[in-house]
Protein backbone atom coordinates (compact mmCIF):
# COMPACT_ATOMS: atom_id res chain seq x y z
CA UNK A 1 0.00 0.00 0.00
CA UNK A 2 0.96 3.75 -0.04
CA UNK A 3 1.26 6.43 2.02
CA UNK A 4 0.08 9.83 0.89
CA UNK A 5 0.76 13.19 3.06
CA UNK A 6 0.39 16.57 0.79
CA UNK A 7 1.82 15.43 -2.62
CA UNK A 8 4.19 12.40 -1.42
CA UNK A 9 3.61 9.25 -1.92
CA UNK A 10 5.50 6.72 -0.03
CA UNK A 11 5.24 2.84 -1.53
CA UNK A 12 6.45 -0.06 0.54
CA UNK A 13 3.43 -1.08 3.24
CA UNK A 14 1.52 -4.43 2.15
CA UNK A 15 -1.95 -3.56 1.02
CA UNK A 16 -4.94 -5.40 2.16
CA UNK A 17 -8.14 -6.83 1.55
CA UNK A 18 -11.07 -7.78 3.28
CA UNK A 19 -11.12 -10.62 5.91
CA UNK A 20 -7.27 -9.57 6.81
CA UNK A 21 -6.84 -7.99 10.40
CA UNK A 22 -5.64 -4.73 9.88
CA UNK A 23 -4.19 -2.70 13.16
CA UNK A 24 -1.81 0.18 14.28
CA UNK A 25 0.07 0.64 16.84
CA UNK A 26 0.65 4.46 18.33
CA UNK A 27 3.52 5.41 20.64
CA UNK A 28 2.95 8.06 22.61
CA UNK A 29 6.06 7.78 24.62
CA UNK A 30 8.72 8.10 22.44
CA UNK A 31 9.86 11.93 21.02
CA UNK A 32 8.83 12.37 18.04
CA UNK A 33 5.61 10.06 18.59
CA UNK A 34 4.96 8.04 16.03
CA UNK A 35 2.59 5.08 14.26
CA UNK A 36 3.15 2.03 13.08
CA UNK A 37 1.03 -0.09 10.81
CA UNK A 38 0.44 -3.55 10.47
CA UNK A 39 -1.18 -6.27 8.18
CA UNK A 40 -1.87 -10.06 9.78
CA UNK A 41 -0.08 -8.95 12.81
CA UNK A 42 3.17 -8.11 10.62
CA UNK A 43 4.56 -4.55 10.92
CA UNK A 44 4.90 -2.89 7.65
CA UNK A 45 8.26 -1.18 6.59
CA UNK A 46 6.77 2.79 6.52
CA UNK A 47 5.37 4.45 9.58
CA UNK A 48 3.99 8.03 10.09
CA UNK A 49 5.85 10.60 12.92
CA UNK A 50 5.26 13.68 14.19
CA UNK A 51 1.77 12.75 15.55
CA UNK A 52 0.32 15.82 17.87
CA UNK A 53 0.19 15.38 21.95
CA UNK A 54 -3.73 13.90 21.59
CA UNK A 55 -5.35 12.26 18.62
CA UNK A 56 -9.27 10.86 18.60
CA UNK A 57 -10.11 7.85 16.52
Amino acid sequence: GDLDHVTDRTKGNQEYANGQRIGIEVNMIIAPRKVTFFVDDIEQPNFVIGIPEAIRF
